[in-house]
């Protein structure tokens, strides 16, 4: 049975050697290509993959060939990034871009379009989910177990190459060594790993640029007095690329691992811990050196 069912948050595809499910994240493009070509009804979908994970877009679209996608409704085009933006961006029948990637090539696409805006048929619609030097800021009243588990998370899944990957943290001095304590519990019972085994929690990054980028900074932490290390610092690419969960301690506001765009993904936190005196110094801080965030307008009382 060759089947394609939908519902708000997931694809299914059925086909002759199993399913597929596509289930609905931030971070799944090739769902919205799939709801936006099959719901919405569009004659004509082109999806460009990024070059490292050719094999697995290229597995997913062979999939729905075989659950019966009609050839041509979704083109998988293989390309590299700039050819391929420049190409689309003087197509007349361009009608809209659903991009997710760093700032700096989404302004690139912007300015092309609005160069090119006589040669288009009509206006095309642009999205963009671009990565930035994300941060958590902690209130005095949060729930401690929460900030470190949430951390934990947002650091290092996905061995932290996520436009979300939180790569520096604001704590209350008061609350910190309990977050500390906690935060380097967890790290110590994550596994790192092969994908292949179900326990495995952080894997290697993906290749042998992204090593040597963070091993840099982490070669860089080892001769930087201002930076203390609370857990991990290792990397190994005997077998893989391969880097330890990391945490550091840092009282240097505008450190090099705090600020933008030094690290977006990598597997390096940071931490910032400030006392009840700093904090509007501190959020004033975390502001202005994120490239998508602004300064609160009225005084925040609690904050979970």
């Amino acid at each position: 049975l060759h089947k394609i069912s939908f519902n708000l948050n997931s694809a299914q595809i059925t086909t002759t050697s199993g399913r597929l499910r596509v289930q609905r994240t931030r971070y799944r493009s090739t769902y919205y290509c799939i709801m936006l070509v099959l719901l919405v009804g569009s004659k004509f979908c082109c999806v460009k993959n990024d070059t490292f994970i050719f094999f697995a877009v290229k597995r997913e679209y062979r999939i729905l060939l075989e659950a019966g996608l009609p050839p041509g409704v979704i083109n998988f085009v293989p390309a590299d990034g700039p050819k391929f933006g420049s190409v689309i961006t003087r197509e007349p029948t361009l009608a809209g871009i659903n991009y997710t990637g760093s700032t700096q090539v989404f302004k690139i696409l912007l300015k092309a379009i609005a160069q090119n805006m006589d040669l288009y048929n009509t206006y095309p619609r642009i999205v963009g989910e671009c990565g930035g030097k994300n941060y958590h800021f902690v209130h005095p009243s949060a729930n401690t177990a929460d900030v470190a588990l949430a951390t934990l998370r947002s650091a290092f899944e996905y061995t932290g190459q996520k436009c979300s990957a939180c790569s520096r943290l604001y704590v209350p001095a008061s609350l910190w060594p309990k977050i500390r304590d906690m935060l380097v519990e967890l790290m110590s019972k994550v596994k790192v790993g092969s994908p292949l085994e179900k326990d495995t929690f952080t894997s290697a990054v993906i290749d042998s640029n992204a090593f040597k980028k963070i091993s840099g900074y982490i070669e860089y932490a080892k001769g930087c007095n201002d930076l203390q290390l609370i857990a991990g610092g290792g990397c190994d690419d005997s077998v893989g690329y391969y880097i330890q969960p990391t945490l550091y301690k840092t009282n240097d506001p505008r450190n090099k691992l705090m600020l933008v765009p030094e690290i977006v993904a990598s597997t390096a936190l940071t931490v910032l811990a400030h006392s009840l005196i700093a904090w509007a110094y501190s959020v004033r801080g975390a502001s202005m050196t994120a490239e998508y965030t602004t300064m609160p307008t009225t005084p925040i009382h609690n904050a979970h």
